[in-house]
């Protein structure tokens, strides 16, 4: 063997050894987790306000993709496990208890229903699985439990502006209530009855129904009696096409002034050119660059623009991520230190109730068979 072929197999070695070495001091490399976050979604896919829970639907698959393709929560993708509640209590409840008890689910998310969450509120608190309702809005999910949070305002905040539109400035001075006989229903109905009166408002009748009726008849007559310059309708939307439907149909000329929860595409669709003049009071939609950035990446991935409350799916999984990776460890208490979080939806910050503080509100009209700010 030549001088040359020593010197030759002399650095080849030289290499080997420092590689050999570098690679004990950084350690052996991190393996990819193949475990997973199991988040549980309640929402409703079918029924009466099935367009509501395929939009939140839409907004949680849109950011699951997006937290997944940037390396997951702590290393582990998320996987959400859906139950269709058809926003119905028994329903909600029979399968929470699958996820929780079957599947070991510690979070949930997509309630869309208050009656769901109130459903389910006493059992979540009791074996600590952390609720994140999308748009759950009644106020008596405020006192709900330390577990339950949601990314929606209370309806208190949606029942004062209406109060004060109908009196102020549409300048409405008696009204009916017609509500939906459940948790959403009644709470709002009772809230906006105590502000519009504490203005000077005349409630002249005040008109229940069940969450599946179909035949207002019985309900618009004894309102037409009354005859109200304003009927504030609490629905959803499918019975609120029908409802106001019918009372066109009997000649009942009152501003009908519908809520969040009644604006869908399914009440025009529903009511079709009944629904020509119907007013709704809802939430106003962000403008925020979180909220420019959602909008662009909805479209891109669905080629449409984002339906209503998919914004608040979407947020409501990512400040489920970011108080999963928190520090401490402790979920629930870090989602109470979320203070500022720039969302899709608008500023998110909990409160010591697990509510956020109110938002923006916009008045809207339908003309021409689709709705427009009033």
């Amino acid at each position: 063997m030549n001088n040359a072929t020593k010197w030759v197999i002399g650095v080849i070695i030289a290499i080997a050894v420092i590689a050999v070495g570098y690679t004990l001091y950084k350690g052996p490399s991190q393996p990819v987790s193949t475990e997973s976050i199991k988040i549980g979604v309640l929402t409703p896919l079918t029924g009466q306000i099935a367009e509501y829970g395929q939009n939140v639907k839409a907004g949680l698959d849109l950011a699951v993709q997006e937290i997944n393709n940037n390396g997951g929560v702590n290393g582990k993708k998320i996987q959400l496990i859906y139950q269709d509640t058809k926003c119905d209590p028994k329903e909600t409840t029979s399968a929470f208890n699958n996820l929780v008890d079957i599947q070991g689910i510690k979070y949930i998310l997509g309630s869309v229903c208050s009656s769901e969450v109130l459903a389910i509120a006493p059992l979540a608190n009791n074996k600590k699985v952390i609720i994140i309702g999308a748009a759950a809005s009644s106020p008596d999910i405020t006192n709900a439990g330390d577990y339950i949070f949601r990314v929606y305002p209370s309806d208190d905040y949606e029942a004062k502006v209406a109060a004060e539109t109908i009196y102020n400035k549409l300048d409405k001075k008696s009204s009916a209530i017609i509500y939906l006989n459940n948790d959403y229903g009644k709470a709002l109905k009772d809230v906006f009855e105590s502000y519009y009166k504490n203005l000077g408002g005349n409630i002249v009748d005040s008109e229940g129904y069940e969450q599946s009726a179909k035949d207002f008849r019985t309900q618009l007559v004894k309102i037409k009696e009354k005859n109200p310059e304003a009927v504030y309708m609490i629905s959803y939307p499918v019975d609120g096409g029908l409802l106001v439907k019918q009372a066109r149909a009997l000649n009942i000329n009152s501003q009908f002034i519908g809520t969040s929860g009644s604006k869908g595409t399914d009440i025009i669709k529903n009511g079709g050119n009944a629904t020509e003049g119907l007013m709704a009071i809802t939430i106003a939609g962000a403008t925020g660059m979180a909220a420019q950035k959602f909008n662009q990446s909805y479209e891109n991935y669905y080629g449409k623009k984002p339906g209503m409350f998919a914004d608040r799916g979407y947020d409501s999984l990512y400040v489920l991520a970011k108080a999963i990776e928190g520090v401490s460890g402790d979920v629930k208490n870090n989602l109470y230190l979320i203070k500022d979080f720039d969302g899709a939806s608008g500023k998110i910050i909990f409160n010591s109730n697990g509510d956020i503080e109110g938002q923006n509100y916009d008045v809207f009209v339908v003309k021409n068979g689709e709705f427009v700010k009033y």
